[in-house]
């Protein structure tokens, strides 16, 4: 048995079926939590609104970690991003210069 689940997991079903199955003791959620903090609550039906799936080809969470910044996610909408980045003294055009989107193409969700 794996420690962690092997494989980026974001579906509660999977994941659910990886812990029972015993593939795993542990489902990493870290990137999918940064994406959508409310996933544990919508994977209980808590939260009926649909879960933000997180883009596993994206690496702009890595790049600012690895940069000493706070964690940002490019699958927050811009409202949410925007005010993010107040809260820690960035701005937008800060952040688009880092940010690699998927396809190449600018997320102006």
């Amino acid at each position: 048995m794996e420690p962690t689940s092997p494989s980026f997991t974001q579906s509660p079903s999977t994941a659910n079926r990886i812990l029972e199955e015993g593939e795993a003791d542990l489902i990493g959620l870290a990137r999918v939590l940064l994406a959508d903090p409310l996933w544990p609550k919508k994977a209980r039906g808590e939260v009926v609104e649909p879960i933000v799936r997180c883009e596993s080809t994206c690496s702009l969470c890595m790049k600012r970690a690895t940069k000493g910044k706070p964690g940002f996610c490019s699958q927050w909408d811009k409202e949410r991003r925007e005010a993010f980045l107040e809260r820690v003294g960035e701005k937008e055009g800060e952040e688009k210069a880092m940010n690699v989107n998927i396809g190449g193409m600018e997320n102006e969700k």
